[in-house]
């Protein structure tokens, strides 16, 4: 019976006394934890580590291309002509993405003139004097800049 009401002693101490502390230090310490991580963020000497970093791996990668291509003429012939076919595909399908957007680009450009031209005849066309004036001004606007 000694050892229940001991141990109950206990529980009550801890749940009434312990816990609340114990969370409440938590708590502090989860804020704390939060603000070092926001500064750390914001540090500038972080930042720019990290872009250091990324220019580093950028680097890396171009050192480890340059470096495929000088020793290009150390690979056999078969290598070497797989190599550059390799890298002829690569162009021409950069290539075909670029005349892609540019017949793309080329289209809208003719649509919008399309547009234009049918609203400076519906304009033209119109026996307002209103819509006369507003085309005369429009002209004046044109020649004058």
């Amino acid at each position: 019976r000694t050892a229940f009401i001991n141990v109950q002693n206990e529980h009550r101490r801890l749940t009434i006394d312990d816990i609340p502390r114990k969370n409440a230090e938590l708590h502090h310490f989860s804020e704390r934890v939060n603000e070092m991580e926001a500064a750390v963020m914001n540090d500038p000497q972080r930042q720019q580590v990290q872009r250091i970093k990324d220019d580093i791996r950028k680097l890396e990668k171009a050192h480890a291309e340059l470096t495929q291509e000088l020793d290009g003429p150390t690979l056999s012939v078969t290598e070497q002509r797989e190599m550059l076919l390799a890298k002829v595909k690569s162009d021409n399908a950069e290539i075909a993405e670029a005349e892609k957007q540019l017949a793309e680009m080329q289209d809208g450009l003719r649509k919008g003139r399309a547009k234009l031209a049918q609203l400076k005849a519906d304009a033209g066309a119109a026996n307002d004097p209103k819509a006369q004036k507003q085309q005369e001004l429009f002209a004046r606007d044109n020649e004058m800049s």
